[in-house]
C-alpha cells in the first residue's frame, strides 16, 4: 500500500526510527508539495487553468511513515485520488551523492519503463528529481498510491476458513507469477543498474548502490555518532553470474584464523558457490542476467481481500541480477525456512492479525507452496525446464544471503550442510569408508577440519555429492 509497506513501522517505532531522518525533515520544504502535485496533475491531464484557481485541492496526510532509508508522505486530492511522495533519508546537501542520484534516477525510470512496456502492476511515476536543486530542496519521487492490503494481512488471515484462505493464497501466487514472467523480456549480458540517457531511454548496464551490511553492523561499535542510517557501497557491473556471488563474499572480512569454525564455514560457502556455477555454459553466461524485483517479499505485494494482485511496490535498488536469483525464483516469503536466523516459526503459535509478530508458515506449508509455485511457473511459461530453475532458486537465493549478510551467514551454511548431509545419508557409495559414517560427519568437525586443511577426502567428496544432489 505504501512504498514500501515492507519498511513501514508502528508509531512507537517511527519515533525511534525518525532520528535517522531529522536532517532531511528539517530540510524538505513540504509546504511546496501540494501545489507541485496539483500542477503536475493538471499538466498530465492537459487542463489549462488559472494558477490561482486550480481544479484540484491537495493535502499531505498526517503521520509520515519511515522506511529503512526513505520517508513517505501520502498526498490526497479532493476527489479522493492518492499520491505518494518518497524522499531518501540522505536527501539533503553534502549527503546526497552522485551514486544516490543515479540510484534514484534508475529506480524512477525503470519503473516508467515497466509501466510503459509491460502489464506488471506497479505505481506510476508522475515526477522525480535526482538532486536537491528544486522547490522541495530534496530529491524525491512522486508516484501513484496503490490502494489495497499488504499481502501479509491476507496470507495470514486466520478469520477465513482453511479452504478460503488457500484459495486466496493461490490467487496471489498465480497473479504474481503472471506478473514476474513479463520481466523475461529484459535480459542482459551484465548485472547492475539500468543507466538511462538524457531522454530517459535505457543506455547501458552500470554500477549500482548497494547496502553495505557489514559496515552497518560495525558502525555502532566504531562510531559513537552513528544514527542507524543505511550505509551504502558501489558495486558492479558484473560480467558473469558467479561474480555477483563472489563479489559479495570477497567484500566481507573473512573470519580470523583463530575462529576455525567460522573460517571453515566461510570456505564451505566458497565451495558451494563454486559448485553452483560449475555447469553454467557459455550461452547462459552471455545472457545471464535479468531484470527482477529487488525485494520480492510479502510486504511489497499489495492485494485485494481475496488475494488478487493490485501492485508490486518498493522498486528501490532495482538491478539486473543473475537468472538464478531473478524473476522466475520463489517469492522470498516461501524460502524463509532456509534462513534459520530470521525464520521465527513457532509450532504452537497462531499466525495472523492477532499475533502480528508471528507471520510465518510452517516448514511443511512452505514446501507445499513452493511446489505449487513451481507448477504455476511451468504452466505460465509452458516450459518444463523452468521448474528446475525455480526449484534451484531456493538454494541459490540463500547462498547469496549468506555471502552478503554476516548475521545469517553461519545459520544458512549450517542449514545447507545439514540438507546435503541428509541427501547422502547411507547412500552406499563405493567410496564410503568408516570416516564417512554419519557418526563422524558433523558440521563442526567438517568445518574446523576444512579450515585447517585437515578435511578427509571422503568427507570432502560427501560434501560435494550432497550439494550437487541439492542442485539436481
Amino acid at each position: 500500500m505504501l512504498d514500501s509497506v515492507c519498511d513501514t513501522l508502528s508509531h512507537d517505532e517511527n519515533d525511534e526510527r525518525s532520528a535517522v531522518f531529522n536532517t532531511v525533515l528539517a530540510t524538505v520544504k513540504l509546504h511546496h508539495v501540494p501545489q507541485l502535485a496539483i500542477r503536475i496533475r493538471n499538466e498530465r491531464e492537459l487542463t489549462q487553468v488559472d494558477a490561482l484557481t486550480p481544479i484540484y485541492n491537495c493535502r499531505i496526510l498526517p503521520q509520515p511513515l519511515f522506511g529503512s532509508h526513505h520517508i513517505l508522505f501520502r498526498l490526497e486530492f479532493n476527489d479522493g485520488v492518492g499520491w505518494l511522495l518518497k524522499v531518501p533519508a540522505n536527501g539533503y546537501p553534502n549527503a546526497f551523492d552522485e551514486m544516490s542520484a543515479l540510484s534514484l534516477r534508475s529506480e524512477a525510470l525503470t519503473m516508467r519503463l515497466l509501466k510503459q512496456e509491460t502489464a506488471v502492476p506497479i505505481p506510476e511515476v508522475y515526477h522525480f528529481e535526482d538532486s536537491c536543486d528544486n522547490k522541495l530542496s530534496c530529491p524525491f519521487i512522486l508516484m501513484e498510491y496503490i490502494v489495497g492490503l499488504p499481502l501479509y494481512e491476507v496470507w495470514f488471515n486466520q478469520r477465513l476458513t482453511p479452504d478460503d484462505l488457500k484459495r486466496h493464497r493461490l490467487q496471489t501466487l498465480r497473479d504474481i507469477a503472471q506478473a514476474m514472467v513479463q520481466l523475461n523480456k529484459y535480459v542482459f549480458s551484465q548485472g547492475g543498474a539500468i543507466h538511462f540517457d538524457q531522454d530517459g531511454k535505457p543506455s547501458d548496464i552500470g554500477s549500482f548502490r548497494k547496502v553495505h551490511t557489514e559496515a552497518m553492523l560495525d558502525a555502532p561499535h566504531t562510531n559513537d555518532e552513528y544514527d542507524g542510517a543505511i550505509i551504502f557501497e558501489t558495486a558492479g557491473p558484473f560480467t558473469c553470474p558467479k561474480s555477483y556471488f563472489t563479489y559479495m563474499l570477497e567484500k566481507r572480512k573473512p573470519p580470523a584464523n583463530e575462529d576455525k569454525y567460522g573460517l571453515g564455514l566461510y570456505k564451505l560457502l566458497r565451495l558451494f558457490i563454486d559448485l553452483a556455477f560449475v555447469d553454467i555454459d557459455a550461452q547462459q553466461q552471455e545472457k545471464g542476467f535479468v531484470l527482477s524485483h529487488p525485494d520480492f517479499d510479502i510486504q511489497n505485494i499489495i492485494v485485494s481481500e481475496d488475494g488478487r494482485l493490485h501492485g508490486l511496490i518498493d522498486w528501490d535498488g532495482v538491478v539486473t541480477v543473475p537468472r538464478c536469483l531473478g524473476n522466475e525464483r520463489y517469492p522470498s516469503w516461501l524460502t524463509r525456512d532456509w534462513d534459520p536466523m530470521k525464520y521465527a516459526y513457532q509450532e504452537n503459535a497462531t499466525p495472523g492479525p492477532d499475533n502480528p509478530n508471528n507471520h510465518e508458515n510452517s516448514p511443511n506449508e512452505l514446501n507445499h507452496y513452493r511446489e505449487i509455485y513451481q507448477g504455476i511457473m511451468e504452466n505460465v511459461l509452458q516450459d518444463k525446464s523452468v521448474k528446475r530453475k525455480t526449484s534451484r532458486s531456493l538454494l541459490l537465493e540463500n547462498l547469496a544471503i549468506a555471502a552478503d549478510d554476516p548475521v545469517s551467514f553461519h545459520s544458512i551454511v549450517e542449514k545447507i550442510f545439514e540438507e546435503a548431509k541428509a541427501k547422502t545419508a547411507k547412500d552406499g557409495d563405493d567410496d564410503d569408508d568408516d570416516d564417512d559414517d554419519d557418526d563422524t560427519f558433523y558440521i563442526y568437525e567438517v568445518a574446523t577440519a576444512y579450515a585447517t586443511g585437515e578435511l578427509s577426502e571422503s568427507h570432502r567428496k560427501r560434501v560435494i555429492r550432497g550439494f550437487q544432489a541439492l542442485l539436481s
